[in-house]
């Protein structure tokens, strides 16, 4: 009876300590996936950095090429809520000015780091996620409200066209018309 009694003592010890060891390993994994996530966002302001420095564009053959279509789709939808909560639909851009410590600012920047790496491939849509970076930074450093408007409005039209209905703003590179997109060119050349 003892040695029954031993066997199950240690049996459960063993099972108890599986389960610690499980329930570390998912603790790991989740944070290795945040510091990825925070490593990607770091390369992304930096690579948004050097865009806004130089406003240098890469002319590609596609509008919209997805690596990832089902996932940049769904994160296009969850940057747009997220100003549209923000912002209040674009109507108000006061928000501006505690992004730097506001967490779901910083998952949109994980967001929009996630499409430009992971969600679309060489195409069109690549140079306006170079401007959205650009935008991002102007917003959260200067704490600079146009920035925010073009960046809403960006986001606005790119999940508007790529789930197929009309844009609104005509401010991306990708789908509205060189004029109307300079608009937006030349806010950030001013902010060099």
């Amino acid at each position: 009876m003892k040695n029954l009694l031993f066997i199950m003592g240690i049996t459960i010890n063993f099972m108890m300590f599986s389960i610690n060891s499980d329930e570390l390993k998912i603790y790991k994994d989740h944070e290795d996936k945040k510091m990825e996530e925070q490593n990607l966002s770091e390369a992304f302001k930096n690579d948004s950095y050097s865009f806004a420095l130089s406003l240098q564009y890469v002319d590609y053959e596609d509008k919209v090429v997805f690596k990832n279509e089902q996932i940049a789709k769904q994160r296009l939808k969850n940057v747009q809520k997220y100003l549209d909560d923000l912002t209040d639909h674009g109507t108000s851009f006061h928000a501006v000015e505690n992004l730097e410590i506001n967490d779901k600012w910083q998952k949109l920047v994980e967001d929009v780091a996630y499409l430009k790496y992971y969600g679309f491939d060489e195409s069109e849509i690549l140079n306006d996620l170079n401007i959205a970076g650009a935008l991002i930074l102007q917003a959260e450093n200067y704490y600079d409200k146009p920035s925010l408007s073009y960046l809403y409005q960006i986001f606005t039209d790119l999940n508007s066209a790529i789930n197929g209905e009309k844009v609104k703003y005509n401010v991306t590179r990708t789908f509205s018309p060189e004029s109307q997109f300079k608009r937006v060119s030349l806010y950030l050349a001013s902010k060099k």
